[in-house]
């Protein structure tokens, strides 16, 4: 299977919502593939600042009509619990650049002066929710709604190959009865033209060889006199 089943779609924390670029880029994506929005850097937000920009996101994608991956069947052992992931897009999310022991846990984190942003640790970030999403809860859900993707974007093709195939058929008939003359023209023009080329080239050949020759029988009468 050589089809991309999910764009991670990331959104700088500077931001104030979706720009013009965002808007652009995930409406013509998200006819192709399932686009989850994502958050970088979130570590460089307050909490209130990072709630702010999410709803602002969100409303961002309703309004312009964007189509991300919303989730569909969860795997069987997790239906009726309760918990669902997708509840937290956009993912805040961090990177992690240290592990740190505790506990005899590794635990990956960035550090910073004052304390530790735990990469997998909810209160912190969302990467963990993000990671259930791929691997776990939706995993087969995306799989399948690639599938149903990539039938649609298919059938889109083929229709548009065949209507610019019929419209480039009629171009070239209509233009047809115009060119007939004009190509009888250029076929004159062209065997004159490849005719006067090869003459030339004949004739600088034979030149070529009389130098050649008179050369060589000045050479052997050289050679004869001595």
């Amino acid at each position: 299977d050589n089809l991309v089943h999910c764009c991670l779609y990331f959104i700088p924390p500077s931001s104030r919502g979706l720009r013009e670029l965002d808007i652009q880029t995930m409406k013509r994506l998200d006819r192709m593939v399932n686009i989850i929005p994502v958050i970088s850097k979130s570590d460089s937000m307050t909490c209130k600042e990072r709630q702010t920009l999410k709803a602002q996101i969100l409303a961002d994608v309703d309004k312009y009509q964007i189509h991300i991956y919303r989730g569909g069947l969860m795997e069987d052992e997790l239906k009726g619990s309760g918990f669902d992931p997708l509840a937290h897009v956009p993912f805040a999310v961090v990177g992690g650049s240290s592990v740190i022991t505790r506990d005899e846990k590794r635990i990956v984190c960035r550090q910073y002066s004052w304390g530790n942003v735990e990469v997998y640790n909810t209160e912190h970030c969302d990467l963990a929710y993000l990671r259930q999403v791929l691997i776990r809860t939706h995993m087969t859900d995306l799989l399948e709604t690639t599938s149903a993707l990539y039938e649609h974007f298919r059938l889109n093709a083929v229709h548009e190959h065949r209507m610019t195939s019929v419209l480039s058929g009629k171009a070239i008939a209509a233009a047809d009865d115009d060119d007939d003359s004009m190509a009888a023209e250029k076929s004159n023009c062209s065997l004159y033209a490849w005719m006067m080329k090869n003459s030339f080239r004949m004739s600088l050949s034979m030149r070529d060889m009389e130098n050649d020759m008179s050369e060589q029988f000045a050479h052997e009468g050289r050679e004869v006199e001595v």
